[in-house]
């Protein structure tokens, strides 16, 4: 396998013969995801990045990974990011490279490991996602920092340290926050716990298309007020308290991942069966998960 695959090598300079196993395990996981999110981000979605673990030399801290990439169409590294960026993450432009695939993640990912925050920062575009990279990364150097018996590293096959135990810091980066377009969608919902006194804080609320509970921010205040008021009174009939909304979903990116941070209630249109408001033409509600696995079941039936 080794003559015919890239190979990335870690060499870690050690007080004594020995490396903990958070650190090790902490590296292998941390390769596994740059690698990985290389290939995506440069080769797209259909590269595949596995990652082999050789048997280390004899009396030596030195491991060794070999990259294979397996693309099920003839596909090539793209040009859309500029040599300049190739260049200064890699050592080359995007004609060395030409098929040889396996060596541009490998010097890639190298190019990631080796290089301090600052230099990243100064290298890739704005437009360029590598945060999971980064974030793995960081998570390598910290679990360095805290193996008191590692004293350098280095990424050559000849065993040269590159950078010093007193140098790491500079190499983890904080959380890279990313702003990303909220959702709005239309639902119905089910009180389950609501706030019945004047307050900003949240209704449990159960979405019909979704099966867990959740709490929502009610942004609409004309509705709070008339639940408060006693002008939409709660729990007048054995069935549940329900109300058609629009909901909004505010996402946030953190380290090349996107979540729900916040959901918010923005209007409410029906209260049970009472209109609060007119619904909007372009209204299309949520269909549960498990909706058409219900109606296939059913046309079963008959």
């Amino acid at each position: 396998m080794e003559s015919n695959s890239d190979i990335i090598y870690f060499y870690f300079d050690t007080i004594e013969s020995q490396l903990s196993m958070s650190a090790f395990n902490q590296m292998v996981n941390s390769i596994d995801i740059v690698t990985k999110d290389v290939s995506q981000v440069f080769l797209g979605e259909k590269a595949k990045c596995q990652i082999y673990i050789l048997p280390p030399e004899e009396g030596s801290f030195k491991s060794k990974f070999a990259i294979t990439i397996i693309i099920p169409i003839a596909i090539g590294l793209s040009t859309n990011f500029g040599d300049g960026f190739i260049e200064g993450l890699t050592g080359h432009d995007s004609k060395y490279y030409g098929n040889k695939l396996g060596t541009f993640v490998k010097d890639a990912t190298v190019g990631i490991f080796s290089k301090t925050k600052d230099e990243l920062n100064n290298i890739i575009p704005s437009n360029v996602i590598l945060d999971k990279s980064i974030e793995a990364k960081s998570k390598f150097y910290l679990s360095l920092v805290n193996d008191n018996n590692i004293k350098s590293l280095g990424f050559t096959k000849e065993n040269k340290t590159l950078i010093q135990r007193n140098d790491m810091g500079l190499y983890i980066s904080t959380d890279i926050i990313r702003d990303v377009d909220n959702i709005e969608e239309y639902a119905k919902l089910t009180i389950i716990k609501p706030v019945t006194v004047q307050s900003q804080q949240a209704w449990t609320l159960k979405d019909h298309s979704k099966s867990r509970n959740d709490d929502y921010k009610i942004l609409d205040e004309k509705f709070k007020s008339l639940v408060w008021n006693g002008y939409n009174p709660l729990k007048e009939s054995e069935k549940p308290d329900e109300i058609l909304a629009k909901v909004e979903y505010v996402k946030e990116m953190k380290n090349g991942v996107i979540s729900t941070i916040e959901t918010n209630i923005k209007e409410v249109y029906q209260f049970n069966d009472k209109e609060l408001k007119k619904l909007p033409s372009d209204l299309k509600l949520n269909e549960p998960k498990n909706k058409k696995k219900d109606d296939e079941n059913q046309l079963k039936l008959f």
